[in-house]
């Protein structure tokens, strides 16, 4: 596992690795538990989506509905945080993209690289 990132105001639990898959799980808040027991309930993955490479890095846009990921087939990918589904593809430079990052707006995100370029793609 290379990324865990909550969205959709907490409902959803992504989770990334080196298994190229983006797995989507939902989260409630566990009621009338026990002392020490966890406030949140994680179960079981509902949607599994199959990157072509390794994933890196994961975002989330600030609406917590759309998922970016990273990874080493040198692309970005904006993925439906509730379904799992991909929306797009952007495509990277000559090497792996490790890092995704999301502005506070939601309009617009950058990439960084190995080769220390820092991509903006158009929205």
């Amino acid at each position: 596992m290379t990324a865990v990132r909550f969205a959709a105001r907490g409902r959803r639990l992504l989770s990334a690795g080196g298994d190229k898959r983006l797995v989507v799980r939902s989260c409630t808040p566990a009621r009338d538990r026990a002392p020490g027991a966890p406030a949140l309930a994680v179960h079981a993955a509902e949607t599994t989506a199959v990157s072509s490479g390794t994933v890196y890095d994961l975002a989330v846009d600030p609406t917590g509905r759309l998922a970016l990921s990273a990874g080493h087939n040198r692309s970005l990918c904006v993925w439906d945080a509730g379904t799992g589904a991909r929306k797009r593809r952007y495509e990277g430079g000559a090497e792996a993209t490790l890092r995704v990052r999301v502005d506070p707006s939601g309009m617009f995100f950058a990439t960084s690289a190995p080769d220390k370029a820092v991509r903006v793609p158009p929205p």
